[in-house]
């Protein structure tokens, strides 16, 4: 191919496997007798269990990318028409299970991390100014009484007055 090499014939590979199937070669008679099951490694497994994880963090620091495998709405309907144990023994859902946890492990250790270097930079700040600190305490406090005598003229339905309160 020029120009595309082995990764556009890759590419053209599974785009053609999306469309006509895997078995788009064989003759038809060999293609109609497959059945499709959960269980083929082309639907995805933790879609099977209720969603897929790669599409919880989408645009986020924590993406995990896109879900390449096969996400049926049929086979999912087919996986949960099973019996519990029977579902219990394809163990997808302890997989799935195991997945999540060392995600939010991963996510945790990610926070943790964020915090230690939050409070890092917060220590080599220069310390604040008490005036400052005064300061913005003091309109604090008048942002708290004003609130509260707005809420006061509120209860008391005086609304224009609310609305012209001199502390704002």
């Amino acid at each position: 191919m020029p120009g595309g090499g082995a990764g556009a014939l890759k590419a053209t590979r599974q785009l053609l496997d999306e469309l006509l199937g895997k078995d788009r070669n064989k003759p038809l008679s060999e293609r109609n007798r497959r059945t499709t099951h959960f269980s083929d490694e082309d639907y995805c497994k933790y879609y099977l269990c209720g969603f897929c994880p790669y599409m919880l963090f989408t645009n986020t620091k924590s993406d995990l990318g896109v879900c390449n495998i096969k996400h049926s709405d049929a086979m999912r309907e087919q996986f949960n028409k099973l019996p519990d144990c029977d579902r219990a023994s394809y163990r997808y859902e302890d997989d799935m299970q195991d997945f999540l946890e060392g995600l939010v492990r991963e996510i945790e250790r990610k926070i943790s991390q964020r915090k230690r270097e939050s409070e890092a930079q917060l220590e080599a700040l220069p310390p604040t100014d008490p005036a400052l600190i005064a300061q913005k305490e003091a309109i604090e406090k008048e942002i708290e009484e004003g609130t509260e005598e707005m809420d006061r003229l509120n209860e008391e339905a005086r609304f224009e007055d609310a609305k012209v309160c001199p502390f704002f």
